[in-house]
């Protein structure tokens, strides 16, 4: 018979202990294992279907970018005007706007016979623009020290202070920011403009021309923002010499900008995004 001391009785346990250790480590390990592999795979399939939709979005993106330029182009009027001397002065104009910051040189536009008392009229297409100088007197220069975009103008000479206009045409339905740069030199004579748009006529804007050195707003030049255009794709500028004024009103310059629709800047910002996320790729 087999006598089983307590020494041999606590190796056994010991044996067992030991190995269900070993068999419960090795099944913890191949869970961390099960658990990594899906997790991989899940982190896999994830990235799959995210790459799949952003691809989705990409290809929405860049079938709609020839929209969205459409859309931009259709409204993308744009125009800088210069008036110069109808005798042969220089006074063209090449640099920066208020309303476009970059440098470039501006269209110019001058009449023909002068009429003392307003009267004349002149026109002229610029990319498709159309400027129309209704009862003006004449084209002159006074040399400016400074910006030459205030060297030549036009204006009425006329002393009963009359209100006329400028016509702008040819332009496509939309919202226009719009730009009146008045001649320096005439800080005695008040210039009044307003515009006349699908929405009516605005409010009055004046200025001066007293400042010669640099631009500055309602001295020199007024904006007008979000100016209507409808179908007739047309609008005026009404200019008055002011209740004191003896000369008229003056006119150096003429700039307008297209507004983007706001649909047309989402368009356009859904192309950018498609963009990023190819050259991710």
């Amino acid at each position: 018979m087999l006598k089983t001391t307590g020494s041999t009785t606590e190796t056994g346990k010991n044996n067992y202990q030991f190995g269900a250790f070993v068999f419960l480590r090795h099944g913890a390990l191949q869970l961390l294992g099960s658990t990594r592999n899906a997790l991989k795979i899940t982190a896999f399939r994830y990235k799959q279907t995210t790459n799949h939709k952003l691809q989705t979005i990409m290809k929405s993106a860049l079938s709609i970018i020839p929209l969205a330029f459409l859309a931009v182009s259709a409204n993308a009027a744009t125009l800088s005007l210069n008036f110069v001397n109808n005798s042969g002065g220089t006074s063209e104009y090449t640099g920066a706007g208020v309303l476009d910051t970059t440098s470039r040189t501006w269209s110019t536009l001058t009449g023909g016979t002068s009429a003392a008392n307003g009267g004349a009229t002149t026109s002229n297409t610029f990319g498709g623009v159309t400027v129309t100088v209704n009862d003006y007197g004449d084209f002159n220069s006074q040399p400016s020290p400074d910006i030459n975009l205030f060297d030549g103008y036009v204006f009425s000479g006329n002393t009963n202070n009359g209100a006329e206009t400028i016509t702008i045409s040819g332009l496509a339905a939309g919202n226009y920011d719009f730009a009146v740069y008045a001649a320096w030199g005439f800080a005695t004579n008040t210039q009044n403009y307003s515009v006349t748009d699908a929405n009516g006529t605005s409010g009055i804007k004046s200025a001066t021309g007293s400042n010669k050195t640099t631009f500055e707003e309602n001295n020199n030049y007024v904006v007008f923002r979000n100016v209507t255009v409808d179908g007739t794709g047309s609008f005026d500028l009404n200019l008055d010499g002011g209740a004191t004024g003896t000369t008229g009103w003056f006119v150096s310059g003429l700039e307008l900008q297209a507004v983007p629709e706001p649909s047309s800047a989402a368009l356009l910002g859904l192309a950018g995004l498609g963009f990023l996320v190819r050259r991710r790729r």
